[in-house]
């Protein structure tokens, strides 16, 4: 898939995981799933749907003929089983009822169990998000980062370079600065660097002198 797709496929897998927590209830006299919302999430991961009897199992291989076999009832348990196994426990015949054996099998599944609940609704989100390649996510994420990075330093180091360089042609351009070169210009001819720089202080000084003889 390409970016865009997974991306979307992400924003997907998040929404419904979200809400599938939210509004699953876990109590033994009350639970309840949402099931149409909880077969969405099935078909983003690699679970295979396959109905028996009146079961809705989403199933995929484990080991050998030991399957991981994941009912859709409001329990949402997952077994380490077989499907006949899973079938046995969960919808058994009657006739099937008269093995002591079978009894045991349908009244304690913790030896075939591996998790159900919100448990097992975070390893379906780990799974599907397994099948994303955001690989490709994070590394044009961080390619458009370089990018933006570069283009903010060049874009700020042209804005400094501008504004110092108004800087300079306002001082090189100001009175001050003027006076100064007059002052140096007229230094080098001879001429007194006070009168350059203050004539009018030089003005009153000799006045004062010729007062005074």
């Amino acid at each position: 898939m390409s970016l865009k797709e997974n991306l979307k496929a992400k924003i997907k897998l998040d929404r419904i995981f979200q809400s599938l927590l939210s509004t699953m209830r876990e109590l033994p006299a009350r639970r309840w799933l949402d099931k149409e919302l909880t077969k969405e999430l099935l078909a983003i991961t690699d679970f295979e749907h396959k109905t028996v009897m009146d079961l809705h199992l989403y199933i995929r291989p484990l080991e050998g003929e030991i399957m991981e076999v994941a009912v859709l009832d409001n329990e949402l348990p997952i077994y380490h089983t077989t499907v006949a196994d899973v079938t046995l426990r969960k919808s058994p015949y009657w006739r099937q009822m008269f093995s002591i054996r079978n009894v045991r099998k349908i009244m304690n599944d913790q030896d075939v169990i591996a998790s159900k609940g919100k448990e097992l609704l975070k390893r379906l989100r780990v799974n599907a998000l397994a099948l994303l390649d955001l690989t490709i996510l994070g590394t044009t994420l961080r390619r458009s980062w370089r990018m933006r990075a570069g283009a903010w330093r060049r874009t700020r180091f042209h804005r400094y370079r501008s504004r110092w360089i108004s800087f300079l042609s306002c001082w090189i351009s100001s009175p001050c600065l003027l006076r100064c070169w007059s002052l140096v210009s007229r230094a080098s001819a001879g001429q007194s660097s006070t009168v350059a720089l203050f004539p009018a202080l030089s003005t009153s000084s000799s006045s004062t002198k010729k007062t005074s003889l």
